[in-house]
């Protein structure tokens, strides 16, 4: 390793800097170690990108091997706690899946790793499912964004009938139930998904507290604060 690599090393080991625009933020940093410290940065971010796509791949080849359309919440919770195995921070973002050709939208979940890069496991494993099984994909169905929010000229397609509501609800209640308990949650899925679930992980089982301290989401966030006070206003 160069005398440069080596000072960017102490750098980056004593958590000084872990962006280009922090680098230069330090005056005493001369603009060589500046652009090479983007550089290995650069370097480090695609190579964690590499390793993400690797384990995205694994979860993608076994949910296409026993031909499972949707699970848009499950197959993101597994590749979330896989990616957590691994110690690559990632959360699981509910949103919506919008399909621009139609102005139609649905409940949808995926995944955002800590460099920003968001993962929709379950529309590459749509894709795949189909591919495989010789079907014709319609031209609008792969034409879609994942946003938090939805236009007001855009129609929910997962709202329209009963069996349609009710599947959204379980949908809402199970990734509620996984924040909270997520032992829980796996007690009450199917065997051969749970199945599934193991031989993606292998042996490797989380903790609740590791899969817990994963998410940083408003809603638990609120929960904690109200357990809390709960707490306090007993002991007075």
């Amino acid at each position: 390793m160069s005398t440069l690599d080596c000072q960017i090393a102490f750098f980056l080991s004593q958590s000084y800097l872990d962006s280009y625009e922090k680098a230069t933020k330090y005056p005493h940093l001369t603009k060589q170690i500046c652009d090479r410290m983007q550089e290995l940065i650069s370097f480090q971010s695609n190579r964690q990108s590499s390793h993400e796509e690797r384990l995205i791949e694994q979860v993608v080849e076994k949910f296409v091997s026993i031909s499972n359309f949707g699970n848009c919440l499950l197959s993101s919770i597994i590749l979330h706690e896989l990616l957590l195995k691994h110690n690559i921070k990632s959360t699981i973002v509910k949103g919506y899946k919008h399909l621009l050709k139609k102005k139609w939208a649905y409940l949808h979940f995926w995944v955002k790793c800590e460099n920003s890069k968001e993962y929709d496991v379950a529309e590459t494993i749509n894709y795949r499912v189909f591919r495989k099984n010789g079907q014709d994909i319609p031209d609008y169905f792969f034409e879609t964004i994942n946003v938090l929010e939805l236009p007001n000229d855009v129609e929910r397609i997962d709202m329209e009938t009963e069996t349609e509501r009710e599947i959204t609800h379980d949908l809402n209640k199970h990734f509620t139930l996984y924040l909270e308990d997520p032992s829980q949650y796996w007690s009450e899925v199917p065997t051969q998904m749970k199945n599934l679930r193991d031989e993606i992980l292998g042996t490797y089982i989380l903790t609740r507290s590791e899969i817990l301290d994963s998410f940083d989401v408003p809603e638990r966030k609120q929960r904690q604060m109200n357990k809390k006070q709960k707490k306090k206003q007993r002991k007075y």
